[in-house]
C-alpha cells in the first residue's frame, strides 16, 4: 500500500486477535527445527463503522524452519511458509479508465474477494569454516524449490495495437502475467568476527 498521497482522518478502529502454537526442537542427534501455527483474524472499520477484513487477514499461518548438521561443518536446512487466502480490493475498471494511469481500487468490495493461499519452500546448503578469531560461511539456496505460484490481484493497462498505439476509444485490458513460480537460486557469504 502507498500512504501519504491522499487526505487521512483518524476515525476508524481495528482489532486483531489470535493464538499461536510453537514447537521447537533444539539441536538433538544433529537435527533442529521450529514449527509454528497461528490462527488469527484482523479487522478494521472506517468512517461508516463497518468492519472489514484487513489485507493481511489470511486467517492461518504455518512456518517451519529446520535443518540437519552433517560432518565437517556442512548443514542442510529447509524453510516452509504458508499463509491462507488474503482479501484484496479489486480494481474499479470504470474509475481507472477515467483516471489512467492512476489505478483506482474498489474498497466497497474489500473482503468479498480473496487471493489463493501463499506457499513457499526454500532449501539451503551451508559450509562453515572456523578460524581462531573469525568464521566464514558459504551457502547455496534455492528459494521456492516447490515452484509454487505467488497469487496477486489482476492488473490492467490500456488496450494497444501491436505497434503500441493506444486503441481509441480507450479500454482497459488485463495485463498478461508472467509466471512467478520459478525456483530462484542464490548464494552468499557470511563472515563472523
Amino acid at each position: 500500500e502507498v500512504l501519504g498521497n491522499e487526505a487521512v482522518t483518524d476515525t476508524g478502529s481495528g482489532l486483531s486477535k489470535g493464538i499461536e502454537v510453537l514447537f521447537q526442537q533444539k539441536l538433538s542427534n544433529n537435527f533442529y527445527g521450529i514449527l509454528a501455527y497461528t490462527l488469527f483474524s484482523s479487522k478494521f472499520s472506517g468512517l461508516d463503522s463497518t468492519e472489514l477484513p484487513s489485507v493481511w487477514d489470511s486467517g492461518n499461518l504455518v512456518t517451519f524452519t529446520g535443518g540437519y548438521k552433517l560432518p565437517k561443518n556442512w548443514e542442510v536446512s529447509v524453510r516452509y511458509r504458508y499463509a491462507g487466502a488474503s482479501p484484496f480490493a479489486p480494481t474499479d475498471t470504470a474509475a481507472t479508465l477515467a483516471t489512467y494511469p492512476r489505478i483506482v481500487l474498489d474498497y466497497s468490495q474489500l473482503g468479498q474477494n480473496r487471493l489463493s493461499s501463499f506457499k513457499q519452500g526454500d532449501l539451503r546448503i551451508d559450509k562453515k569454516w572456523n578460524f581462531e578469531n573469525l568464521s566464514f560461511n558459504f551457502y547455496l539456496e534455492l528459494q521456492n524449490f516447490l515452484a509454487q505460484d505467488t497469487a496477486r490481484p489482476d492488473e490492467y493497462t490500456l488496450a494497444r495495437t501491436t505497434d503500441g498505439t493506444i486503441i481509441t476509444p480507450r479500454e482497459l485490458v488485463k495485463v498478461e502475467r508472467e509466471d512467478r513460480n520459478t525456483p530462484f537460486p542464490s548464494f552468499g557469504f557470511v563472515f563472523d568476527f
